[in-house]
């Protein structure tokens, strides 16, 4: 997911729009939109435009930055027009431009964009969003990127949105995924962060595992990411694993990476 669209899908949990589009929910996702206003309304206080650098690039190809001509670039061909025609109406909260943003996304080709406009939509509470980031964190033929950015997304909408499950249940495929993917072990390594306050004590002793098992790797990034995981984890368990790897550490750079990390475990203890 892009910096400024992540930025923006944070914004848009918390924003104002005419809420239009309530009366045709159900009495459920209509108290969901409803607090998604009403905490808009206090953000709007302290906020200025949000949409801004979306508005920007948007005018520059020449796109009117309006309801209309912004759905109409949701169908654009280029993958930039569309993520920021879509993080544009996000940012503003127009809720009444959710089922254009749903049509958007049941047509997308591009898995991370699908993902991104996933991740909106459900921040925003809508559960069409919501399902589709389950249904793509849950296909093991999804790329890589695009799976880290379901996961994201998907602890994104839970943390707004509690009703909407973790993502936990992603949890399986990316472990899964770990062994599978040996060129992406550190994208899904990084993952168990987003998934571990809601997954089971095995996944959560095979995270650990997975994290262990890159200390010892030629790769220098590696060494560091696992480390950092275990840290992240809370994984007091693997002090000892970090302490030897610190003493056949050469590389200064890596030893101290990991030395914060074996100082953070301690204190845990």
């Amino acid at each position: 997911m892009t910096t400024r669209l992540l930025k923006l899908l944070l914004a848009a949990v918390l924003c104002l729009q005419v809420p239009q589009i309530l009366s045709s929910q159900t009495p459920e996702e209509a108290n969901t939109y409803a607090d998604s206003i009403r905490m808009c309304s206090r953000f709007r206080e302290t906020s200025t435009d949000r949409a801004k650098p979306s508005s920007d690039f948007l005018r520059a190809r020449g796109i009117e930055i309006s309801e209309p001509s912004l759905i109409a670039a949701l169908q654009s061909d280029s993958p930039e027009v569309r993520t920021n025609a879509a993080g544009k109406l996000l940012g503003d909260c127009d809720i009444q431009s959710i089922p254009a943003i749903e049509k958007a996304m049941s047509a997308e080709t591009d898995a991370s964009m699908r993902a991104d406009l996933a991740t909106g939509l459900a921040s925003f509470g809508d559960p069409v969003g919501a399902k589709y980031l389950v249904a793509m964190c849950t296909d093991p033929s999804l790329p890589t990127l695009a799976m880290s950015a379901a996961v994201h997304g998907l602890a994104l909408a839970h943390y707004a949105h509690p009703q909407f499950p973790p993502a936990a249940v992603c949890a399986d495929t990316v472990l899964n995924l770990f062994d599978s993917r040996p060129s992406s072990k550190v994208d899904m390594i990084e993952l168990f962060v987003a998934m571990r306050p809601d997954v089971s004590q095995s996944q959560v002793d095979r995270m650990v595992a997975d994290a262990q098992s890159l200390l010892p790797s030629d790769i220098p990034s590696d060494r560091m990411a696992g480390s950092e995981v275990l840290a992240q984890l809370n994984s007091t368990a693997s002090i000892e694993a970090i302490r030897n790897a610190i003493l056949r550490e050469a590389n200064p750079t890596v030893r101290a990476s990991l030395q914060g990390d074996l100082d953070t475990l301690l204190k845990q203890k």
